[in-house]
């Protein structure tokens, strides 16, 4: 269980990294999601 956590968080992550240029505040709209 804990191996596909650290897969969802590392897809997450690269999501991250990809929607960064599209979304002016990732940090706000992440913090508000969790």
């Amino acid at each position: 269980m804990s191996a596909s956590l650290r897969i969802l968080a590392l897809i997450s992550l690269v999501a991250r990294n990809v929607a960064w240029p599209q979304d002016p505040i990732p940090r706000l709209h992440v913090k508000h999601r969790e």
